[in-house]
């Protein structure tokens, strides 16, 4: 069978997987809800805030994270529900077209279909990877970039805007957006070229200077406080998540080290310059020098990928034995995922839970705040009486837009850490979520992974106790 053919079978399945696990892998969580709130916040009040960040000046102009994923939220909102179904679709789209385009890229690179297949699927089965695909991050938009410009387009305008926009997904990218936008100036010496590569980086600059409403200071302030949260001095922290990360997948981690370190040796005895190398070992610096969060590595395994290319058909038969220990792990490792969250469906579902929610919270009184989970996030753009705050930055509402009249905690279901119900003030539980039982398969009952059964709704007895629930005021 052509590699061309087992490509397109490839993307189907991971199409038809992602499609029918969008809605309850993973379960709604913080960052998902995080990034989506300042678009909904202007798509219902027309302002750019959130109370959902900590970073201060975000209830007034938010500026806490750069505006790219915000302003896609917005978009998409214009022409599909606020439901998490609807609010992932596009990310998992965008990201099967992303693998189709690296499919035809590193076919193109290196002649040879079978290679482009393995690189590929080493890539899409990469744990971070299909992780992050329907996690409503911002890596799937930033990755959709960085292979738009892969692709080659002959327009030097068009590749200087697509760089340009990589700073405006996170601020990781912006050193490499830098170095890349340099080399884009030495190939192009000549004035009326320098006029084209500049004038998107002019535009853009001068865009998000309006849309942080020519306030630098708010906007400097706010960055600064999200950059301290990702200081050096917290990286120790994300190695060992992204070690912890990448224990089930020993192979993939090995494959991709080892792979670097052949690279390298390769561009040092050789002598033949590699760009998408001196990018990754830019990317890779940066990284270091911030948080190397799991999170963060679908991009420097993207890097990899077009970096590999070239070489992996001259590549030892060893490294290619390895290539495929890596395939059968991170493969396994997809299967095991998805087909837990098949079994377990009807107690990781979110839209039904949503449901259960939003009956259980409809006759709430204006100025109700809700926290716990994300979830809950949900219920309360669906009410207007209904506020949500994330349960480590409630102190965002000692200023609340409306007096606190009741204040409820959506508890967490199995395999959540968060609030304890026990621990919490007075409160009256009023329901607990109890959908049907998972499938039993060959004597496994107890799936592994998080979901929302058992999750309890508990409204607290005096609603000024709720400033006990912010994380200083927690035994």
């Amino acid at each position: 069978m052509r590699a061309e053919r087992l490509f397109h079978i490839f993307l189907v399945l991971y199409l038809l997987l992602g499609f029918l696990n969008l809605d309850s892998l993973p379960v709604v969580w913080n960052d998902e809800v995080q990034n989506l709130d300042p678009a909904v916040q202007h798509l219902q009040t027309g302002n750019w805030v959130s109370w959902l960040w900590p970073n201060p000046g975000a209830t007034e102009r938010f500026a806490s994270y750069p505006p790219f994923i915000h302003h896609w939220h917005r978009l998409m909102l214009v022409f599909l529900p606020l439901k998490p179904f609807w609010v992932r679709l596009p990310f998992l789209l965008i990201t099967c077209l992303s693998l189709w385009a690296l499919f035809q890229i590193l076919k193109r690179s290196d002649g040879k279909a079978y290679w482009a297949l393995g690189i590929t699927l080493l890539f899409a089965w990469d744990r971070s990877v299909f992780e992050i695909a329907r996690s409503v991050r911002v890596e799937p938009l930033a990755m959709s970039l960085l292979i738009a410009y892969a692709w080659g387009p002959r327009s030097l305008w068009l590749r200087s805007f697509l760089l340009c926009l990589l700073p405006a997904c996170h601020l990781l990218l912006a050193p490499l957006a830098l170095g890349m936008f340099l080399f884009e100036g030495i190939k192009h010496p000549k004035l009326p070229d320098r006029a084209r590569l500049l004038s998107p980086a002019i535009g853009i600059g001068i865009y998000l200077l309006y849309h942080y409403n020519w306030n630098i200071s708010n906007a400097y302030q706010q960055l600064s406080y999200q950059i301290a949260k990702h200081s050096a001095s917290q990286a120790s922290n994300g190695l060992n998540e992204l070690l912890h990360t990448y224990k089930q997948a020993p192979f993939q981690a090995l494959f991709f080290f080892v792979a670097l370190l052949g690279l390298t040796y390769h561009h040092i005895r050789s002598r033949q310059h590699n760009f998408w190398l001196y990018a990754l070992g830019l990317y890779l610096l940066t990284l270091t020098a911030a948080q190397p969060l799991h999170r963060y590595w679908p991009m420097a395994w993207l890097l990899l990928s077009l970096a590999l290319a070239p070489l992996l058909s001259k590549s030892p038969k060893w490294l290619l034995g390895l290539g495929a220990l890596a395939l059968v792990n991170g493969s396994g490792l997809y299967a095991a995922r998805h087909s837990s969250a098949l079994a377990d469906r009807p107690a990781r579902l979110s839209e039904p839970a949503l449901a259960w929610l939003d009956q259980q919270l409809k006759s709430v009184p204006e100025g109700s705040l809700i926290t716990g989970s994300a979830l809950a996030a949900y219920a309360a753009y669906h009410n207007p009486n209904l506020e949500y705050g994330m349960p480590d930055y409630l102190q965002t509402f000692q200023h609340p837009r409306k007096a606190i009249t009741e204040v409820y905690v959506l508890d967490f279901g199995t395999g959540h850490r968060g609030p304890d119900t026990l621990s919490l003030p007075p409160a009256t539980c009023l329901g607990t979520y109890q959908p049907a039982p998972a499938m039993t398969v060959m004597g496994l009952k107890n799936w592994p992974g998080e979901s929302y059964r058992g999750m309890k709704l508990v409204r607290l007895k005096d609603p000024k106790d709720w400033v006990k629930l912010m994380p200083q005021a927690r035994p």
